[in-house]
């Protein structure tokens, strides 16, 4: 029973998105920090939670940002670090504006990728913009040698295929970040039969975009491209944005991703990313999300599901005492 009780014990696991990042230990810190902070803030005190950060910068930047570098020019400083915020809680969310506007741009480039493909270059324009200023995602998607082992795409799914495959009799909770989101939903898919987990949360997300979905697809029709959540996802699917996100600025999945057949659908949150520093806020930060309430009630109820009430009482006990 012992036993058995320790492999079902619930595993957090992330996976960072693009751009250079601190050293792997640093970042993992950080995110974890991040998390724990996000569950004080409700009043709750889970004890040492199990995270393990998927990390594949290196793969694309040899040198990690360097936390001591102080030139401002240098390409390795480390302009946004993590920071514990130490007053209030986020506002709430605005929608109604927002939402409308978003909800626009979201009809009009679907119309774009959609309808008039045949006459706009928007595979040449897509490749000239990713490769200039989203190289990791140009290298990710890139098809030349794509059996190669050393593939970008096929390094990074290794990474964290090694890393769920470890963790497969345990409880899981997959979260990706920006293009962390990609790699997750690209790699349960290819893990269908292989394993599941409980959960899928998405921050930041740029899965709703035309031209990602066509990549996953391979279609290029004329309608919308619909595509469907990963059978492995047992329990539920949390795809959280700032509306302010430029990046997650297709907000909503819900309507790009059909359930699967256990009747999983995404469930789409709107949240404040309170992330700011040096006066300059950054509502794509990591670490502004992941100490989101709506995120921390994500983690709480993922981490008390196997508890018996006694033990959620008194943790939650001990979490009122200590915020």
């Amino acid at each position: 029973m012992f036993k058995f009780f320790n492999k079902r014990r619930p595993v957090i696991i992330g996976i960072h998105g693009l751009s250079n990042k601190p050293p792997h230990n640093l970042l993992q810190t950080w995110w974890q920090q991040s998390i724990e902070e996000g569950l004080q803030r409700i009043g709750y005190d889970p004890g040492k939670i199990q995270f393990h950060l998927v990390y594949w910068a290196d793969i694309m930047y040899p040198k990690p940002l360097d936390p001591d570098e102080t030139n401002p020019d240098s390409p390795y400083i480390l302009s946004e670090p993590y920071y514990r915020l130490q007053h209030g809680r986020p506002a709430p969310v605005k929608v109604a504006g927002k939402k409308n506007r978003l909800d626009f741009i979201e009809r009009s480039t679907d119309l774009v990728f959609t309808k008039w493909y045949k006459v706009l270059p928007l595979d040449w324009l897509v490749d000239k913009v990713t490769k200039k200023r989203f190289p990791d995602l140009h290298a990710y998607f890139n098809p030349l040698n794509r059996d190669n082992e050393n593939h970008v795409r096929n390094q990074i799914h290794k990474r964290l295929t090694d890393i769920l495959i470890r963790f497969r009799k345990r409880r899981i909770i997959l979260l990706g970040h920006s293009m962390g989101s990609i790699i997750s939903y690209d790699v349960l898919k290819l893990l269908e039969k292989d394993l599941n987990i409980e959960i899928l949360v998405t921050v930041g997300s740029p899965l709703g975009l035309p031209f990602i979905r066509q990549q996953f697809s391979g279609q290029k029709e004329e309608k919308n491209i619909h595509l469907t959540v990963p059978e492995n996802i047992r329990q539920a699917w949390y795809n959280m944005s700032d509306l302010d996100d430029k990046v997650a600025i297709n907000y909503s999945l819900a309507d790009d991703y059909l359930s699967n057949g256990l009747g999983v659908g995404v469930k789409d949150l709107q949240v404040v990313n309170d992330y700011h520093y040096a006066g300059v806020r950054n509502t794509h930060k990591i670490y502004g999300y992941l100490r989101t309430p709506e995120l921390a009630a994500i983690f709480r109820d993922f981490l008390e599901a196997d508890q018996p009430f006694w033990r959620r009482w008194i943790t939650r006990l001990s979490g009122f005492f200590k915020k």
